[in-house]
């Protein structure tokens, strides 16, 4: 019987896609790493087919007893660790976990929990601090800082940019499928000064827009940490309040320009 790994997260229109598309990089290390992954989602909008695309098995569950639908998934997989992304997940959702006898993975990006009973605690941001959780249980291991930013595998190989520097291949990613209104409105604006301008979707290949592109207009999200891996200046914007710490830690890194809200 092959080894499972089940991840629960969400992506919808309000939400973005962020926490599905940072789990899919760990989708695809923990398969190479011989695991069956199967992701459970209470919503999955517009990130479902890219998912499916990827070769990994979905689940839905109807968030009313969210807990115990991971905790049964992870059982009828016979799952060894239960991976979980969102910021609804709270310290009673961890201890259910780990009461059902599961190791569990937990992806966190402000410490907003009131204490921590995960056996890892994985915070990616520029930021991220052992202050953050100083309320733990002594088996919890925290990996913190960009060391463990997670790329997905179109990563691996940073582009050769069409554009050669010239300045006129312009990116937008305001994150998964909100900012529309937003993203149109540069969009605009960028080319009335004769610039090329693309946007991205929240199912974009990132690595073909960034061949194409010379610089990106990103919020300060995931993407900010694929854009500094692959060396492409990006000039920031805040949508998020917890985006403003990541939009000053890439500029003190010299990564980005930050433009705030």
């Amino acid at each position: 019987m092959s080894k499972s790994l089940v991840i629960r997260a969400d992506a919808s229109r309000a939400m973005g896609s962020g926490h599905v598309m940072r789990c899919l990089a760990l989708a695809q290390g923990a398969r190479d790493a011989g695991y069956h992954v199967v992701f459970l989602m209470g919503e999955g909008e517009g990130i479902e087919e890219r998912v499916k695309r990827e070769g990994f098995e979905i689940a839905f569950i109807t968030k009313k007893k969210d807990a115990q639908e991971t905790i049964d998934t992870a059982k009828t997989h016979h799952a060894i660790w239960v991976v979980v992304d969102g910021y609804q997940f709270d310290s009673a959702y961890q201890k259910k976990i780990k009461d059902a006898g599961f190791k569990l993975l937990f992806i966190d990006d402000y410490g907003h929990c009131d204490h921590y009973d995960a056996d890892i605690v994985l915070n990616q941001n520029v930021y991220a601090s052992e202050d953050l959780y100083a309320s733990r249980e002594p088996y919890t291991k925290l990996l913190l800082g960009t060391q463990y930013v997670l790329l997905r595998a179109e990563f691996s190989t940073p582009p050769l940019r069409e554009g050669k520097g010239s300045g006129q291949n312009t990116l937008i990613t305001l994150g998964g499928f909100s900012q529309k209104k937003l993203s149109s409105k540069i969009q605009q604006s960028l080319q009335k000064d004769h610039l090329e301008v693309r946007v991205a979707s929240g199912d974009a290949d990132m690595p073909s827009l960034m061949q194409w592109a010379d610089i990106a207009v990103s919020a300060g999200g995931t993407t900010t940490y694929e854009l500094a891996y692959m060396g492409f200046p990006a000039v920031l914007l805040v949508r998020a309040d917890n985006q403003k710490a990541v939009a000053e830690g890439m500029v003190k890194a010299g990564c980005a320009v930050n433009l705030g809200n």
